[in-house]
C-alpha cells in the first residue's frame, strides 16, 4: 500500500482510538443529523476527494455547538490540518494548528497532552525547516494565551519547546539553543516535582549536547553530570543516558583517565544502539581510541555488537591505526595518520581524535624505546632518533624526560653531554622501601644527641666547614629558616636541641618525608600484552627461517664452490701431465 492509499484510509498510529470509536458506532443506531455522524461521513469522503471532504469538515465546525461538541470541532481540525499538510498548503496549516491550541483549556488534559505531543512528531519531520520553526512559534504564542496557567499546560509548554530545542541542536541555528535553554529550566523551577522529573534528564542531556556543539567547557559539563546523577528517574529515554555517558566519558577522557572513559564510552554505545541513534558509530570510535590508549588486548570491532561496523568505510582508517598499534609499527600509523589528512577523513578534525592520537603515538613510540633498551647495553641519540623518527635531539630529551616522569624506565643513565643511553645493571633506590617517617623521626634524634654537625662540616676538622651566609638582614626568612626541621639537619648550629617541640616535629617529619617520596615517580612495571606477544613470536620465527633458508642458501653455494675448485684442480693436473 502507498502512503497516499495509507493516509487515505486510515487515521494512522496517531488517531488509532478513533478506529475503537467506530466499532461502537457500528454497534448502535447513529442520529444521521449528529456532529459525530457528519464527522465520520466528511472523514470518509478522503477516499474520494480531499477538497469535498474538506468542505465538508468545515460544514461541521460552522454548524457544531461550540460548547457541547469541542471534541469533535478538535478533531475536524486535525483532520483539516492533516489534507492541507498533504496538499502543501503549510499556512493553512498553521492556522489550523492555531485554532487546535485555542480548544485545548476545553478538553481533558491527558488527551489535549497527547494529541498535540503526536501532532509535534508527525509535522517535525517536514523537510521545510521554516514551516516547522514556523509551526512551534504560533504553538507556543497560542498556548501561551489559552492555557500557561493549567497544568497540563505547563506540561504542554515544556514539551513543545523541548521539541523546539531538539530541532535546532539537530538543524540549527545554535544561537538560539541558549536561551531556550535558559527558559526551559526557568519554567522547570516553578512546576512540580513529578513533572521536573519528567523533563529534568531531558533538558540536562540537551545542554550537554549544546555544549558538545559548541565547547567542551569541562567544569560545565562535570556540573551537568553531577547534575544528573543526582536525579532519581526510573524511565530513561535510551537516547538521553547515551548523551550522559557520552558526558561522563569525556570528562574522563580529557582528565586522561582512559580507562574509566573507555567503559563509560561502551555503555554510551549500547544507550545509543538500543535507541538507533546513528551517534553509536562515533561513539565505538571513540571507544577504539581509548582501548589503544589503555592498551586493552579485546579490539572493539572483533565482538559480536561491533562486528558489522568494520566493513564500513568510514571505519577503515582507523582500523588500520589500530592494527599499526598492535603491531608498533610506527612507520604505518604516521602513514595512516597522512591518508587520513589527504582524504580528509572526518575523523581527523575530531577533538577527541586530535587529543588521542597524540597520546597513542607517545605510547608507541615509548615501547619502540623500551625495547631498544632492552636489546642494546648501550645506544646512541642519533641512532634512537632515526629509529623513533623523532624531529631533533630536543624531543629525544622531551619522549626521555615524560618518560623518567611517569616512570616507565629504570637502571638506566643517561648521558645528555656525549649524548648515549647506557644500560645498568642495577639501580639502587635512593629511599629504602621499609623506610618510614617515624624511621626518620627516630634517626633526627639519634643525630641530635651525638651532636651531628651538619652535612657540610667536617666535624674532624671545623676549619672545613662550608661558609655559610645566613642573609643576617632578612628576618623573615631567618625565621623560617629556624622552623625548618630539614634546615636543623643540614645547618644544626642554627636551631639548639632544646628548643625542639618533639610533639610538633612528627607532623612536620611526616610532610617532609611525604615530599621526599612525592619527587620520585613509582616505577611502572611494563607488561607485554597476549598479542605483542603473539606478535614478537611470529617476528622471532620469521627470523629463524630466514636465517634457516640463508644457511641452506650458503650450505649449497660452498658445495658448489668446493666442486668448482676441484673442477679447476683436476683440469690443471691433466694439463701439466700433458705437457
Amino acid at each position: 500500500m502507498s502512503d497516499e492509499d495509507d493516509f487515505l484510509s486510515e487515521e494512522s498510529y496517531e488517531f488509532e482510538f478513533e478506529d475503537e470509536d467506530d466499532d461502537v458506532i457500528q454497534s448502535e443506531v447513529p442520529d444521521q443529523d449528529s456532529t459525530e455522524n457528519k464527522y465520520y461521513y466528511a472523514k470518509s469522503l478522503k477516499e474520494d476527494s480531499l477538497d469535498a471532504a474538506s468542505e465538508q469538515m468545515k460544514a461541521l465546525i460552522a454548524a457544531a455547538d461550540p460548547n457541547e461538541d469541542v471534541e469533535w470541532i478538535f478533531k475536524a481540525r486535525k483532520q483539516l490540518a492533516k489534507m492541507a499538510y498533504h496538499q502543501g498548503r503549510f499556512d493553512d496549516v498553521l492556522e489550523y494548528i492555531g485554532s487546535l491550541i485555542q480548544l485545548l483549556p476545553k478538553l481533558n488534559g491527558n488527551y489535549a497532552e497527547d494529541s498535540i505531543s503526536k501532532l509535534l512528531h508527525r509535522y517535525s519531520a517536514c523537510n521545510d525547516q521554516q514551516f516547522v520553526l514556523r509551526m512551534y512559534d504560533v504553538i507556543v504564542s497560542h498556548l501561551q494565551d489559552s492555557m500557561a496557567s493549567a497544568v497540563s499546560g505547563q506540561r504542554l509548554w515544556i514539551r513543545i519547546n523541548m521539541n523546539r530545542l531538539r530541532n535546532f541542536l539537530d538543524n540549527g541555528p545554535l544561537d538560539e539553543c541558549s536561551s531556550l535553554i535558559a527558559a526551559i529550566n526557568s519554567k522547570l523551577e516553578s512546576v512540580s516535582e513529578s513533572t521536573q522529573n519528567s523533563y529534568i534528564l531531558d533538558i540536562i542531556a540537551a545542554e550537554i549536547e549544546y555544549t558538545f556543539k559548541t565547547d567542551i567547557n569541562l567544569s560545565r559539563l562535570s556540573y551537568l553530570h553531577r547534575k544528573a546523577s543526582k536525579v532519581s528517574s526510573t524511565i530513561t529515554h535510551p537516547r538521553v543516558m547515551g548523551v550522559i555517558r557520552e558526558c561522563s566519558a569525556t570528562i574522563h577522557f580529557y582528565r586522561r583517565n582512559f580507562e574509566t572513559a573507555r567503559v563509560e564510552f561502551y555503555e554510551a554505545f549500547k544507550n545509543y544502539d538500543e535507541a538507533g541513534s546513528d551517534t553509536k558509530k562515533k561513539i565505538l570510535k571513540y571507544l577504539s581510541l581509548c582501548s589503544l590508549l589503555t592498551e586493552n588486548e579485546v579490539n572493539p570491532f572483533e565482538s559480536q555488537e561491533t562486528q558489522s561496523y568494520a566493513a564500513l568505510p568510514e571505519y577503515r582508517n582507523l582500523i588500520e591505526l589500530v592494527n599499526c598499534c598492535e603491531t608498533l609499527d610506527l612507520k604505518g600509523y604516521l602513514y595512516v595518520l597522512e591518508k587520513m589528512k589527504t582524504e580528509n577523513d572526518a575523523l581527523i578534525h575530531d577533538r577527541i581524535f586530535e587529543n588521542a592520537s597524540g597520546h597513542i603515538l607517545h605510547n608507541i613510540k615509548v615501547r619502540l624505546l623500551l625495547n631498544l633498551l632492552k636489546a642494546y647495553k648501550t645506544i646512541r641519540f642519533d641512532s634512537v632518533i632515526r629509529k623513533l623518527q623523532l624531529e631533533s635531539e630536543a624531543h629525544l630529551e622531551d619522549l626521555l624526560i615524560k618518560m623518567a616522569n611517569q616512570g616507565n624506565y629504570h637502571s638506566i643513565k643517561v648521558d645528555f653531554a656525549n649524548k648515549f643511553i647506557e644500560i645498568q645493571s642495577s639501580k639502587k633506590e635512593f629511599l629504602p622501601s621499609t623506610l618510614t617517617a617515624s624511621d626518620v623521626q627516630n634517626n633526627l634524634r639519634i643525630l641530635l644527641a651525638v651532636g651531628f654537625n651538619g652535612l657540610w662540616t667536617d666535624s674532624a676538622d671545623t676549619s672545613n666547614a662550608m661558609d655559610i651566609d645566613y642573609c643576617p638582614e632578612n628576618k623573615e626568612q631567618d625565621a623560617k629558616c629556624a622552623q625548618s626541621v630539614i634546615n636543623s639537619v643540614i645547618f644544626p648550629g642554627n636551631v639548639h636541641i632544646r628548643f625542639f617541640d618533639w610533639a610538633k616535629i612528627g607532623s612536620l617529619v611526616e610532610e617532609w618525608f611525604g615530599y621526599m617520596k612525592n619527587t620520585f615517580p613509582a616505577l611502572v612495571r611494563t607488561t607485554v600484552t597476549q598479542k605483542e606477544k603473539v606478535f614478537s613470536e611470529q617476528q622471532e620465527d620469521t627470523a629463524q627461517t630466514q636465517n634457516a633458508v640463508a644457511d641452506e642458501s650458503n650450505d649449497g653455494e660452498d658445495e658448489v664452490l668446493d666442486k668448482v675448485e676441484s673442477l679447476q684442480r683436476w683440469a690443471k693436473k691433466i694439463q701439466s701431465e700433458l705437457r
